[in-house]
C-alpha cells in the first residue's frame, strides 16, 4: 500500500539505489559524508547523525552506514533517520549475532558491530519492524498483521 513519491538515501555512495531508478516516479535525494562523491555525482552533503530538513520521506534508506558510528552518534542516527521518514525505513547494519555468518575477508574490520537488541530497542520508540530491514513508522498508515511484525 507504500508508493514512495520521495526517497531518500543516506550513505548513498556512488548512488546504486538511487540509480537504480527503482522507483520511476519518486524524487530521490542522495547524503553523502564524502566531498568528492557529493561533487562527483551531486548529492548531498551530511550524514545519518546530522542531516537535516524540513521535508519528510516516505522512504528512508540507510544501508552499511551504522556500523561506522560510535554508540553516542548511531542513537543519534537511529532518532534522525526516524524523524525523517514519513511512512518507511529500509536499514541494513551489521550486527554482533552477524559476526559468524559474515565473511570476515570481506567485511570492513573499522565497523562496530552492536547486538541486535541495542538497535531494537532504540528502533521501537518511532518504527514497526515489519521484517527484511524494513520499518513502518508509527502509527501505522497501513495495516499490518500482528503476525507479521517482528516487535
Amino acid at each position: 500500500d507504500l508508493q514512495p513519491m520521495h526517497v531518500l538515501d543516506i550513505g548513498c555512495g556512488t548512488g546504486t539505489l538511487l540509480r537504480a531508478r527503482q522507483f520511476p516516479k519518486a524524487s530521490l535525494t542522495g547524503v553523502e559524508v564524502s566531498d568528492y562523491l557529493c561533487g562527483k555525482y551531486g548529492w548531498n552533503p551530511g550524514s545519518a547523525v546530522d542531516f537535516h530538513t524540513h521535508k519528510r520521506f516516505d522512504l528512508v534508506v540507510c544501508n552499511d552506514v551504522l556500523g561506522y558510528l560510535d554508540n553516542r552518534d548511531c542513537a543519534k542516527a537511529l532518532k534522525n533517520l526516524a524523524d525523517l521518514s514519513a511512512s518507511a525505513l529500509f536499514l541494513g547494519a551489521l550486527t554482533s549475532e552477524d559476526m559468524m555468518l559474515c565473511d570476515a575477508q570481506r567485511t570492513d574490520p573499522r565497523q562496530q558491530a552492536r547486538p541486535v537488541s541495542w538497535y531494537r530497542r532504540r528502533l521501537k520508540r518511532d518504527l514497526v519492524n515489519v521484517g527484511g530491514g524494513l520499518y513502518l513508522k508509527k502509527p501505522l498508515s497501513v495495516t499490518v498483521w500482528t503476525l507479521d511484525r517482528l516487535d
